[in-house]
């Protein structure tokens, strides 16, 4: 009996013991952690007048904060919390790009690291033709490029870039007079902006010096106060 006693108390012990260092070790684990950098999405212009005929600002704008929630490297403020500070404010995202003041002010506000802007640079969308002795074709064809750039919250300064570029086809066939005669297809546009668009991301997040990834805010104005230096990240 005895024997069993110790058995269990032997067993009690070490079981105890164990939870102990595991607990230790995920609390050191969540300490060591560091909290993502963060991005807000600010302007995105699409100025291409063809693109203009498919594409809207916040269309295109809601695709890239998607691909970078998705790409999860950063973490993201979409366009609708910063333009509800800038209208708070009375500012536009012109005053923010021109005015350091209100840089810093809006920054202090979301406690983001970096502004996202960009625009649709390129598109274009025709159609290609092929007959043959029972049968015709049509190939409808679009094409987009999307420029991206991440830039330091308080300097403006580009910190990162990325271009992506797609093409979609899709083609439509009829034989000795059948077939659908077919239009054009909404959905090509939009496939291939989002291709475009992941292609632009991961570009752009791959220039991002991992140290900036995990770096935050808070961080670097710690470190400003602690050596009385301005630090920087690079």
């Amino acid at each position: 009996m005895r024997g069993l006693l110790k058995i269990y108390w032997f067993w009690l012990f070490f079981a105890l013991m164990s939870g102990h260092v595991y607990a230790e070790g995920n609390a050191k684990e969540r300490s060591d952690a560091k909290p993502q950098k963060v991005v807000a999405v600010a302007e995105v212009k699409v100025t291409v007048p063809a693109a203009k005929l498919v594409y809207t600002p916040d269309s295109v704008r809601d695709v890239v904060t998607s691909s970078l929630v998705e790409a999860g490297k950063v973490k993201v403020i979409d366009w609708s919390r910063l333009s509800e500070v800038l209208f708070r404010r009375n500012l536009g995202w012109s005053d923010v790009v021109e005015k350091k003041e209100e840089r810093q002010a809006v920054r202090e506000i979301l406690l983001n690291d970096y502004f996202l802007v960009g625009s649709v640079s390129a598109y274009s969308e025709h159609w290609d033709y092929q007959t043959g002795a029972f049968s015709k074709s049509k190939t409808q064809v679009v094409r987009v490029q999307l420029e991206l750039f991440i830039k330091d919250a308080l300097t403006n300064e580009i910190k990162a870039a990325g271009r992506g570029e797609a093409e979609r086809r899709k083609e439509v066939s009829q034989t000795l007079g059948f077939g659908a005669a077919g239009g054009s297809d909404a959905t090509l546009a939009l496939s291939a902006l989002n291709e475009a668009t992941n292609v632009a991301v991961n570009k752009m997040l791959g220039q991002l010096n991992p140290a900036w990834l995990k770096e935050t805010v808070r961080t670097k104005q710690a470190k400003e106060q602690d050596s009385g230096e301005v630090w920087d990240v690079e």
